[in-house]
Formats: C-alpha cells, structure tokens, sequence
C-alpha cells in the first residue's frame, strides 16, 4: 500500500515555497489541504495528480511544465521520491523529472515540450547554418545531412531528450501502481483508466452561455458516473458468480465419485437427512440478500425439504451422496458473492442514508436507479438537486477507485452540500472506500470539514519565494 506522505514545493507560481506539508500519520487515508484563496491549493491538488499519473498522450508533463515553480517532490510511504525540478528559475526549461526508489537506482528524464523545444533546436541550427551556408547547389544534400545530424546530436546532449529515457521513466512511475484520480471544482473527472468525457467542461458552457448546456453538462458527468460504478460492480459480480460453478460433467463426475467410493448405507441415516435439510434452510436464508440485490436467483427448498423429509428410511446417506455437490457448489458461489454484495449493500445504505426525498436502488440489468419517495417511474439525473448530484457523482467514482491502490484527488468536495452534509461527508466517503488502499486528498475552505478532522489537516502558511535567495514569511496585518 503506498499512500502520500508529504510534499514540498519551492517558487509556486514564482512566489510561494512550502516545506515538509506533511501529516504526524505518515501513511494517512486522509488529507486535508487548507488555506487562504490564492496560496495554490488547487495548482497543488493538479501538480500531485500530474506528477503521479504515468499514461502516455494524455499530456500530464505538459501540464505541470505549464505551472511555474522551482521544484515539487513527493515523498512516498514507501520511501520512494517523485519530483521536478528546474535548474535556474521558477520558468527556465528543461524540467528534470525524476523517481527515486527505495535501494534502487534513481531515473530521470529531462523534459521540453515539444513545440518548445523544436522551436529551441531549429532556432541553433539555423543559426550555426548561417556560418556554413555553401554557394555550391552540389553541396546541398552534405548540408542537409550535416542539418539532420546536427539536431540529433543537439537534441539529446542539450537537452537530454530520448525515447529511451522516456520510456524509462514511464516504467518507473507505473511500477508504483498508483492510480489517481482528480475532481475538480467543475466536477469533471480526470483518470488515466477513464475515457475522457465527451462533454464540455463548465468554463466552455459559460463561455457558449447556456444555463441549459451547464445543465446538460452536469447530468452527461453523473450518467457516466453512474455507468462507470455499475460497470464495476457488474465485473465483480460475474468474477464471484464464476466461483463454485461447475459444469454438468463435473458435478456428475463428483457424484459418481462420493457413491463409489464411500459405504452406501450406514446407521446415520436420519441425521444425514436433518444435516441436510438444516443447510439448505441456512443456504436459502444467506441467498436471500443476495437475490433481493439481483446478484443470484431465489432459491426456495420449501418442495426439497418436504421431500427429504418423508424419504424412506435409510436413504439419508444417498440423498447426501447426491446433493453434498450442489451444497458446496452453492455454498462457495455465496461466500464468493459475500464482499460484492457488502460493497453494494453499504453504497446504497451510505448513499440514501443522506438523501431523504430520493432513493438510489441497483441491479446489474439495469444498474443503478433513482426514485422518488413515491416510487412511480425512475428520476433522470437532471432531477436531483446539485448536492444531491455532487454525492452521487463523488460516491461513484470513489466506488470506482477503491478497486486499486488509488490516490483520489477533490477540490472542495464541499461546494453545492448542505452543513449537515458537509459535516457527514469525510465520514461516508470512508465508509465507500472500506477495506481498501485508496487514499483521499482535498483541498477545502469548509469549517464542518476543517473541525472535525483537524488531525488530518495541512495548513498551507506559504514562505515568499524571492530570487535574492532570502525566504520570507507572509506576515498579515493582524499579526503585526
């Protein structure tokens, strides 16, 4: 299990410096970033998820070369250290990104992007051509050689740019097998395991002006949201309802075998037959949660147990023979349903615990369904309210996450929720995220959050960045 431990960060934005923002629990499931509007939470809560993410084309070393800062390190649980780091300034280029692994050799990778650096490395050839222009036209396919061997060799030893290297570096990142996950205050997911979404974020909304497309927005983020945990659910059903099946063959098989090779009568006959009709009376009970979830079909041996009850004397131990197969076969298919069916019992008690004028059911025919208090026909999305949407898009994609050993990312999982909610909220999303690896990181302003779980709280208290090499407090006016 690697979690988060701590960060630093040197000239965010050309100004901020943090140092050692960490927690007395080094291997928290929980931390809580906060501070004044301004100091960089949120460009914190994008460097953390871009450093972390390995996937390639998804433009995650652009994205952090576009945020100016001297360096950012992470350090790991278990002890592992991914960083960047400019050479001169809080905007110089290359960007060394690096991972070092506990008793292991570091790697590292210099990083331009690409428009940059092309830009960069014609900019020095055309200049060094200059002074090797030939006025002969039989010259020109030496110079075109000379060109092409000349931004080889500048592309690698200026700015240490290969494919190796790259390569090399992804392999690394990925061997940390972290998934992370990023909402961010728009309420748009980011994941390198989830297509990214066919509808436009809120700001392209706003600036086509449409309060109906924001709508629409928002209701196309919980129906994939929604698809995305019924997904999940379903794969983990069909893995548990493989376990205990057997084919026709197999179960005859089995049979033949426990007749043949076990005495045919003994002198237990009726305590075989009690044994027999208590286990399928317990097994029908245990089936029962799980039918009423749709994970297995109902089973009633009321007809069964009738009959085992009244067969003649002395064939307990034949009807034992015979059934002993399908009770294990059943029995190993509902111990293999019994976590699934945990998950999905305590996501939907979690979730309507909180909703009161809604219900949220589920079945893996048609996944997950919302309802009124009066029942009736099933509600759309678009008729929850914002808080209600913002748990039900939270929850599933937590739901989501907790399959992997995931570091989940939210920029003020506060926004559009009620006091009451915002006091329950660290409390539920634990309760989803349950016998699992998965650890949170929010960046908040809520007190009902801040309050109850000081503990887990990060006060981002910036140092000023100067250039002269001096670090400055920031000392406001009521302090003085």
């Amino acid at each position: 299990m690697i979690r988060i431990s701590s960060f630093s960060i040197e000239a965010l934005h050309g100004l901020y410096s943090y140092r050692d923002c960490s927690l007395s629990n080094l291997s928290s499931d929980l931390i809580i970033l906060y501070g004044d509007n301004g100091c960089g939470k949120t460009t914190i809560l994008y460097l953390l998820f871009h450093l972390l993410s390995s996937q390639t084309n998804k433009g995650h070393l652009n994205s952090i070369a576009k945020v100016q800062f001297k360096h950012v390190r992470v350090f790991l649980s278990d002890g592992s250290v991914v960083s960047a780091e400019r050479h001169d300034n809080s905007n110089s280029l290359p960007i060394l990104f690096k991972i070092q692994r506990a008793n292991s050799k570091g790697v590292e990778y210099s990083f331009i992007p690409e428009t940059l650096r092309n830009q960069s490395l014609l900019d020095i050839v055309e200049r060094e051509m200059q002074g090797k222009a030939s006025a002969k036209a039989t010259k020109s396919v030496k110079e075109k050689l000379y060109q092409k061997n000349l931004l080889n060799s500048l592309q690698y030893s200026l700015f240490n740019v290969d494919d190796d290297a790259h390569k090399k570096y992804l392999n690394a990142l990925q061997d940390l097998q972290i998934t992370c996950y990023f909402m961010a205050a728009d309420r748009r997911m980011a994941c390198d395991s989830i297509e990214d979404t066919k509808a436009p974020s809120y700001q392209q909304a706003n600036e086509n002006s449409g309060t109906d497309l924001i709508t629409r927005i928002r209701t196309q983020y919980i129906k994939e949201a929604l698809n995305s945990a019924a997904k999940y659910i379903n794969r983990q059903i069909i893995g548990a309802s493989n376990t205990g099946s057997k084919s026709t063959n197999d179960i005859y098989a089995d049979l033949i075998y426990r007749i043949s090779t076990e005495k045919f009568f003994d002198d237990n006959s009726t305590s075989n037959v009690d044994d027999l009709v208590t286990s399928l009376t317990e097994l029908s009970a245990q089936n029962r949660k799980y039918s009423d979830l749709g994970l297995a079909p109902e089973l009633d041996f009321i007809n069964i147990n009738k009959a085992i009850k009244e067969s003649s004397t002395g064939n307990g131990v034949i009807l034992n023979k015979i059934l002993s197969p399908y009770i294990d076969s059943l029995t190993a298919r509902l111990k293999a349903l019994q976590p699934v069916g945990m998950v999905i019992e305590n996501f939907l008690n979690t979730l309507n615990s909180l909703f009161k004028h809604k219900t949220i059911s589920f079945s893996p025919s048609n996944g997950f369904m919302i309802y009124g208090t009066n029942g009736g026909e099933p509600l759309g999305p678009e008729k929850l309210s914002s808080g209600e949407q913002q748990l039900l898009l939270l929850f599933c994609y937590l739901l989501v996450a907790k399959d992997k050993q995931s570091i989940f990312i939210i920029d003020e999982p506060e926004i559009s929720l009620n006091i009451k909610w915002q006091r329950e909220l660290i409390n539920a999303m634990r309760e989803i995220i349950s016998d699992s690896s998965l650890q949170i990181i929010i960046a908040t302003h809520s007190i009902e959050l801040l309050s109850q779980h000081d503990d887990m709280v990060i006060a981002l208290d910036p140092e000023i960045y100067r250039t002269d090499g001096h670090k400055y407090g920031i000392t406001k006016k009521n302090d003085q």
